[in-house]
C-alpha cells in the first residue's frame, strides 16, 4: 500500500499529540513530522515533502487563508494538500478557504474514523465536503433563478442532481433521492462537470454559493 506522509500543524503540543494518536493508529499512515508554528511546518513541507498537512488552526485562526496558502506552496515539487481542523465558523470563511482549491476543511468535533476517512480521501487526490458545510452555504443562497445562465446550461434533471451534489450527497444518496440508478446519477454528475467545467463536489458547492443556483427549495 502507498504510504500516507502527514506533517502535523497545531500551536497545542496537545492537540498534536492527539490527533497523532488517532492518525498514526492506521497502517498506512506515517506522522514524518510536527510543527507548532506557521514557520516550522513551511520549512518541513520544503524538507519532507509529506502527502499532505493536517492543521489545527490555533493561534494562526486570524490569518486562515494566508496560511493555507503558505503551507500548500511550500512543497518543492507541487501544491501540498491540505486538512484543515475548524470550528463553527462563517460560510464565508468556509468559501475563502475552499476556493484556493486543495484543502479539505473537517470540523474538531468530527469523529476519529471521520477524520482518518476525509483524510485518506485527500491522500487519493480528493476533496470531501462535509454534508453540514455544504447545507450551511447553501442558507446563504437567493432562490433559485431558472433563468440563471448557469443553470440554463443544465437539463431539469441536472438541475435536481446539481443541487443534491451542493447539499453534499453521495452519488448513492442522490440516486435514492431520486428514485434512479447510480449509475445514472454518475453519467449526469459527469455531464454537470463538463458543462459546468468543474473539476469536483467541492467546486460544485462554490459555484453554486457564487451563482444564482440555490439549493433551497424542493427537489423531484
Amino acid at each position: 500500500m502507498t504510504e500516507t506522509r502527514i506533517v502535523l500543524v497545531a500551536d497545542d503540543s496537545f492537540v498534536r499529540g492527539g490527533i497523532g494518536a488517532i492518525l498514526g493508529s492506521e497502517p498506512t499512515f506515517r506522522i514524518v513530522g510536527e510543527a507548532g508554528t506557521l514557520r516550522e511546518a513551511c520549512a518541513l513541507g520544503a524538507r519532507l515533502a509529506p502527502s499532505l498537512f493536517v492543521i489545527d488552526i490555533g493561534s494562526l485562526k486570524d490569518n486562515i487563508v494566508e496560511t493555507v496558502k503558505e503551507l500548500s506552496a511550500s512543497g518543492r515539487s507541487g501544491p501540498i494538500p491540505v486538512v484543515l481542523l475548524l470550528g463553527a465558523d462563517t460560510a464565508q470563511l468556509d468559501l475563502d478557504v475552499l476556493r484556493l482549491g486543495g484543502c479539505a476543511i473537517i470540523r474538531r468535533r468530527t469523529a476519529a474514523a471521520e477524520l482518518v476517512a476525509a483524510v485518506r480521501m485527500v491522500a487519493a487526490g480528493y476533496l470531501p465536503i462535509e454534508r453540514a458545510l455544504a447545507e450551511r452555504l447553501a442558507l446563504t443562497l437567493p432562490q433559485l433563478d431558472t433563468h440563471a445562465q448557469a443553470g440554463a446550461q443544465l437539463t431539469k434533471r441536472e438541475r435536481e442532481v446539481f443541487l443534491l451534489i451542493a447539499r453534499g450527497m453521495s452519488n448513492a444518496e442522490i440516486a435514492a433521492a431520486l428514485t434512479v440508478a447510480s449509475s445514472t446519477v454518475k453519467s449526469h454528475v459527469q455531464d454537470i462537470f463538463r458543462k459546468l467545467g468543474l473539476r469536483d463536489r467541492v467546486q460544485a458547492v462554490i459555484y453554486a454559493y457564487e451563482s444564482t443556483m440555490a439549493l433551497s427549495g424542493s427537489v423531484g
